[in-house]
């Protein structure tokens, strides 16, 4: 008599697939490196944008447009929040 080993794979779904990846789950550095970077690219083309973005307003034009997206920001995600 002889044992068999069964070999299971398991079909993961898209989701799965970019979750693992989002993670890093059995990548190397490189890989980590790679993500950070990116990251922290996205970061400075964010923040940098913003900075231009301000250039040719008041301050008060400023105010009101930072308020009126928080307010609005506020509205969609607590609106879905609540549902």
């Amino acid at each position: 008599m002889h044992s068999t080993s069964i070999s299971r794979t398991t079909l993961q779904s898209p989701l799965a697939v970019i979750t693992r990846l989002h993670r890093g789950v059995g990548l190397g550095l490189s890989w980590i490196l790679l993500t950070d970077s990116f990251a922290l690219a996205m970061v400075v083309l964010g923040i940098s944008g913003l900075l231009l973005w301000s250039r040719g307003r008041t301050k008060r034009q400023m105010v009101f447009i930072v308020v009126s997206a928080a307010i609005v920001l506020l509205v969609v995600v607590g609106g879905h929040a609540v549902i």
